[in-house]
């Protein structure tokens, strides 16, 4: 939108609101503040046109006003007139009533009397008397006459006709009253004006009668402010006279025009004239507007800040005012010619004054002239515009001096660069575009080229001149920035091409800039580089496939040797076997060890090691940690001891997992150094803010210690103190190193304090963010018991034969009926042929791998084939092997070697996930319940631990809840009875979701899990085959759990 139909559509809508509309105002100042920088000059123009416009309105409002009260006063002169000439006939009438009462007297007087009287002299007394009474009648018919024309005149003016009596009360009203006011004219005879005007204009009248009363003043003219019957205000042009009986005043008459509109217009336009000149009055530019003989009619503080004078430059002119000022009178004369010019020229005229202030200092402004011309061409005004530009002017030295260096700076810049104006002339241009494009002149030489046909001629260095020429041209069309463009020159060089269009305030294009780089040597460059990188990923993969098949050549086997070995320990061995037994067992786990490090190490170094943030206590962890070294301690008469300061049992979040790896790096180097002593552990918090924890743990030990020379070193890898220590005590070197970064990658700081032959002592810092219980995940160990033979149906695809042998031997232990297939595809094979409960599936296999495997399985078989748990095997232990054997389709995934537990607890936590299936004991074990891998047993039933915790305590709280467990789910159980027995599914799941969180508060895990595994099938509509099972399950789950809740509540009832 432009500037003049901005202000004219802000205009309008001041007019047609009569309530001062602070948005149009708001509007309006922000769009001058934001357009005065473009164009002061035009931004000033249309301000004091508008307020020319306004006040030239104005004055045709109070014109048309006056015309309105001349017709007005007119009408009340002949109502007026007429009013005297009914009195005057009234008094008229009232003489003769008199004489005729005379006569009668007399004639009475002369009845009454003996006087002698002649006939025909009574006769002419009789006619006499006669014509007085026709006159009389005639009289009073004219007086008739007379009076129903003036009520008539009255009642039909739409001017409020009005008398009152001396003080002020009304005795007459006309029709206009009730039709203006909405009074009834009797309810408001006899009462004072007063009670009708508003409180804010009652000292008028107060004022007015008290001036008829001191002045005898004989009328009066003003505009009043009176209510009408709603409580609004009306405005009324009340003209009033006092009215006499004789030579007293008796109150006063007179009449009241509405005067609303014309009020309220003149109002508006005088709001509409301070708008506009606050408007002016705010800009911080000099406006003036003159007549055209040259004397100041409005100026505004900017212009004059004094007001007084401000006020006295009215009416006067340019020399007038430098007189007054004290000023040189060349500007009054450099003024008046710049008028003179505008107005010659018709347009408006710029020129720059300069002043010496009081200061000492120079002060320039830039002082605008613009003619106003009426539509015949006469001159109307004349407005000055003015602003300092004395910044400006700086600012324009500094550029020059900004100008001289960016020159500079363009000849010793190595790229190519040329500026071009909106023309597309050449502005500016260095040295190296010169060399670039082969132009033997000198850059300054190209100042104001046209660089159209220079272009032509350029682009025949482009190995496409055509496809050269019409891009520059589809650039210059669109004017957006173009960066890093590549060009192919026809002596083989390669051009990089930036372009930026040179925009004000992001609108207005004043030119472009080209820059053009050599970027030949740079892509050769680039060209080896990238060649350089991909052999460096080449042999990090090669690297990365040589540790995977490192891996899994060494674990396959150690997997079969830790294995059996473990089963050869629980039989019954001789001393000497059970001697060498343990240390081929021991050997094979610090060779594990060794691997592991291996790994870390590799992952670590490449970037791929990833950290997890699970809940875990930091007391428990350590404590398990440091469980696994009291033999080791022991055996070498070693004191193993720790200490928790300052530290209570929050859940933190981190990575339990790699915590513990530090640890135990540093207590078994600890163990491994130290001859006599101990070792501690120290764990003491040292921070806590904004629910972060900082903690510090120290490992020191009493062992050999570490030269000074040798502690910078101590970190690096495959590094120890020396060559000595290696050979006595083994290890790669890697352990520190490993320790160091897993505490650099969690943000923590890791460092060491050594004597020789006094200790050492390794100390770092970790911040862990707090957590809650809800962030604990413990996997607890299901108890590995006989169970009833052919319970658990297992088919393991597995291609090593001593890990054959060892898997099939510890799962037969279990009671789990197994069966061996050499690759995946016997393993689909016998999939086919036989039902199994799951599938142990060795990844690396010949013929088909386990991938490929499950694969076939989840996309090709039927169900229940398609949905049988597998659990990976593998003996990678590479970043991405277990993603993706997820991926693939497997449920869980552990690395060889295993641990039988680990492997127990996955098998019992998956079997009961996917399928609901309960493993029944060995008939022989008297206490089934305990050692059953039904996790019912595995979990309790109901667990309030975290319900008390929220309670800090409160029994009667808990005992609440309890009670509004068995309220809320009682009912939705039922409900879900009942949509189940319909086969309502949907409604069966949205119990269950409503179901979800009461027995999650009463910690009901086995039930809440049971209930998300049938929502989530019915969501996802899989497995619906078995959610009638699983739902006559969560039934008598449900009941269990009832049960226990119950006792659990009577316990809680007999301890309160």
């Amino acid at each position: 939108m432009s500037q003049r139909s901005l202000l004219q559509f802000l205009l309008e809508e001041n007019e047609h609101n009569s309530v001062k509309n602070n948005k149009t105002t708001e509007l309006l100042t922000q769009h001058f503040i934001t357009s005065i920088a473009n164009d002061p000059g035009a931004v000033a123009q249309q301000v004091v046109d508008l307020l020319l416009n306004t006040s030239s309105r104005l004055e045709e409002y109070k014109r048309n006003l006056s015309s309105q009260n001349k017709i007005l006063e007119k009408n009340a002169e002949d109502l007026i007139v007429v009013n005297s000439k009914l009195e005057q006939e009234t008094v008229r009438q009232r003489n003769i009533l008199r004489n005729l009462r005379n006569t009668a007297t007399m004639l009475a007087s002369y009845s009454n009397k003996d006087v002698s009287i002649e006939d025909s002299n009574i006769e002419l007394l009789t006619e006499l008397v006669e014509q007085l009474i026709q006159k009389r009648e005639q009289d009073r018919m004219l007086l008739v006459e007379s009076q129903s024309k003036y009520s008539s005149l009255v009642e039909q003016m739409k001017l409020i006709v009005f008398q009152t009596d001396e003080s002020g009360c009304f005795t007459f009203l006309n029709k206009a009253w009730a039709d203006l006011l909405g009074y009834t004219i009797d309810s408001s005879l006899g009462k004072s004006v007063m009670s009708f005007v508003h409180k804010d204009d009652r000292e008028k009248i107060v004022l007015l009668l008290n001036d008829f009363t001191r002045n005898r003043n004989q009328e009066c003219s003003l505009r009043i402010q009176f209510l009408n019957i709603h409580g609004e205000s009306m405005y009324l042009d009340f003209d009033a006279k006092i009215s006499y009986d004789g030579v007293n005043p008796v109150g006063f008459s007179g009449t009241m025009n509405d005067s609303t509109r014309e009020h309220h217009a003149t109002q508006e336009l005088i709001s509409q004239k301070n708008f506009y000149e606050n408007i002016l009055n705010e800009l911080p530019a000099d406006i003036a507007v003159m007549t055209p003989d040259r004397r100041y009619v409005f100026v505004n503080p900017a212009a004059v800040k004094d007001p007084v004078v401000r006020e006295w430059i009215i009416g006067k002119n340019i020399s007038e005012y430098c007189v007054h000022r004290n000023r040189d009178m060349s500007i009054a004369e450099l003024r008046e010619r710049s008028i003179d010019k505008s107005i010659l020229k018709k347009k408006s005229d710029d020129v720059e004054e300069e002043f010496l202030m009081e200061e000492g200092n120079v002060r320039y402004h830039l002082r605008r002239h613009s003619p106003v011309f009426d539509e015949n061409g006469m001159l109307k005004n004349i407005i000055g515009y003015g602003i300092d530009i004395t910044e400006q002017k700086e600012a324009q030295q500094k550029l020059a001096v900004t100008a001289s260096r960016l020159t500079t700076l363009l000849r010793s810049m190595n790229s190519g660069i040329v500026v071009k104006d909106q023309n597309r002339r050449t502005v500016v241009a260095n040295e190296k575009f010169c060399e670039l494009f082969g132009i033997e002149s000198d850059p300054a030489e190209l100042q104001g080229m046209d660089v159209v046909e220079s272009s032509r001629q350029l682009k025949q260095l482009a190995k496409d001149p055509d496809g050269f020429e019409d891009r520059i041209n589809e650039i210059l069309r669109r004017q957006e920035v173009v960066l890093q463009e590549q060009i192919e020159f026809s002596d083989g060089r390669i051009m990089e091409r930036d372009f930026v269009p040179i925009l004000v305030d992001g609108k207005t294009y004043l030119g472009h800039l080209w820059q053009y780089r050599d970027i030949t040597h740079r892509l050769q460059l680039d060209s080896q580089l990238k060649e350089a990188k991909e052999t460096a990923e080449q042999s990090l993969h090669a690297k990365e496939q040589f540790l995977a098949n490192m891996s899994h050549e060494i674990r396959t086997p150690m997997n079969a040797i830790l294995g059996m070995s473990n089963l050869l320990l629980k039989t019954e061995l001789t001393p000497k076997q059970n001697q060498y037994l343990e240390a081929i067992h021991n050997s094979s786990k610090n060779l594990l060890v060794i691997i592991n490090d291996i790994l870390d190490f590799s992952k670590i170094e490449a970037g791929k090691l990833e950290l997890e943030k699970v809940g875990f206590r930091m007391k428990r962890l350590i404590t398990s940690t440091l469980d696994s070294f009291l033999y080791s301690a022991a055996e070498k008469s070693l004191s193993l001891n720790y200490e928790i300061k300052d530290l209570d049992e929050p859940v933190l979040l981190g990575d339990p997992v790699r915590m513990s790896q530090i640890i135990i790096n540093l207590v078994s180097n600890a163990i491994k150094f130290t001859e006599q002593g101990g070792i501690n552990v120290i764990v003491k918090k040292i921070a806590e803010k904004n629910d972060q924890v900082s903690v510090q743990i120290s490992v020191m030990d009493t062992g050999i210690g570490i030269p000074e020379d040798k502690l910078n070193s101590i970190f690096d890898s495959f590094t120890q103190a020396d060559v000595g220590v290696s050979r006595k005590y083994g290890g790669t070197g890697l352990g520190l190193s490993i320790s160091k970064k897993l505490v650099e990658i969690q943000g923590g700081k890791i460092e060491v304090q050594s004597r020789v032959n006094m200790g050492t002592s390794f100390i770092f810092e970790l911040t862990f963010e707090r957590g809650t219980v809800l962030d604990l995940h413990e996997e607890k160990n299901v108890e590995i018991r006989q169970l009833k033979s052919g319970s658990v149906r297992v088919l393991l695809a597995e291609d090593h034969e001593y890990n054959q042998m060892y898997a099939s031997s510890l799962m037969k232990d279990w009671g789990f009926e197994i069966d061996v297939a050499k690759n995946g595809k016997i393993a689909i094979d016998m999939l086919i042929a036989k039902s199994y409960d799951i599938i142990l599936m060795d990844v690396q296999m010949p013929v088909m791998s386990g991938i490929g495997a499950t694969k076939f399985i989840r996309t090709k078989l039927p169900e229940p084939q398609r949905g049988i748990p597998i659990i990976a095997m593998t003996a990678n232990a590479i970043k991405g092997d277990q993603e993706n054997c997820i991926e693939a389709g497997m449920d869980d995934y552990i690395a060889k070697p295993f641990d039988p537990q680990q492997l127990y607890n996955k098998v019992a936590n998956l079997l009961y996930s996917r399928n609901g299936v309960k493993l029944q004991h060995a008939a022989a074990d008297p206490k089934p319940e305990k050692g059953a891998l039904d996790l019912s047993d595995t979990e309790p039933l109901v667990d309030l631990a975290f319900l008390k915790k929220m309670s800090r305590g409160n029994k009667v709280f808990v005992m609440n809840m309890i009670n509004m467990f068995f309220e809320t789910s009682q009912p939705l159980i039922e409900q879900i009875k009942r949509s189940h027995k319909n086969s309502e599914m949907e409604k069966v799941r949205k119990n269950i979701h409503k179901m979800k969180p009461s027995v999650d508060s009463m910690g009901m895990k086995l039930l809440k899990n049971l209930l998300i595994r049938i929502e989530n099938s019915i969501d996802k509509q899989q497995h619906l085959e078995k959610v009638d099972d699983w739902l006559c399950e969560a039934y008598a789950l449900y009941d269990r759990c009832e049960e226990a809740l119950r006792a659990e509540q009577s316990r809680m009832e007999i301890a309160v």
